[in-house]
């Protein structure tokens, strides 16, 4: 019987998490996992990109007309959507990229009991702190207990990150896997061998240029590639 795994984030927007996450629920071995996706907005270029034998479950799409008046509201209705999704599904392991979904996948594991990986993909420092979160020493410290849960296992996509990690929220180091984020070398490969139009192929072949895609921010590197 395969494992069912339920992959959880914001949207299938074209970031890198998400790129991430559907690389993840698409190349997974079919026979051993069962993939489904949970969002909180049904929207982002990938959605398409998914097989349609992947179910998609989206939070707004289940409360559109729903008008939520206080504060902590809408977090407590995503909480007990996803724990309907989790357990109407029956699904075996919850995973999710961000600090935001952790936010959510952990009040909603903690209620159904569920396995749950969590990956740190940015150094937190940086990242949470960046993101001007309202209440943010509540959701700092609500962030360290999801990570501290027994049941969790945490990944960071380096080991910078991890380090960072463990400064930022006080964890133990041993709480942590490192796992780079995969490549889709037959993509890449694939777009490399795609014939330019006339006009780029002659631009490409005047000059060497080479591009940096990634925001301005010191853990994408930039000032290296500079």
């Amino acid at each position: 019987m395969s494992i069912r795994l339920l992959c959880c984030s914001g949207s299938l927007e074209s970031g890198g998490s998400e790129r991430q996450l559907w690389q993840l629920a698409t190349r997974l071995d079919s026979v051993r996992v069962a993939p489904e996706v949970y969002l909180l907005y049904n929207r982002g270029d990938y959605l398409s990109k998914l097989p349609p034998a992947i179910p998609v479950h989206a939070f707004w799409s289940d409360h559109a007309q729903r008008n939520f008046w206080w504060t902590g509201q809408i977090h407590r209705a995503q909480v007990r959507h996803l724990s309907e999704v989790i357990l109407r599904r029956k699904v075996d392991i919850v995973y999710d990229r961000t600090f935001h979904m952790t936010l959510l996948t952990a009040a909603a594991c903690r209620r159904t009991r569920t396995p749950r990986i969590s990956v740190i993909v940015s150094p937190p420092s940086q990242d949470f702190t960046r993101s001007r979160e309202r209440f943010s020493w509540v959701k700092k410290w609500l962030l360290k207990r999801a990570y501290q849960d027994a049941n969790c296992t945490v990944i960071a996509v380096s080991d910078s990150v991890a380090q960072d990690a463990v400064e930022f929220y006080g964890l133990n180091e041993k709480q942590f896997l490192t796992v780079p984020s995969p490549i889709d070398v037959q993509a890449v490969t694939a777009a490399a061998q795609t014939e330019l139009p006339p006009a780029m192929a002659d631009a490409a072949q005047a000059d060497l240029k080479v591009v940096v895609v990634g925001r301005l921010s010191s853990e994408k590197g930039q000032r290296t590639a500079i």
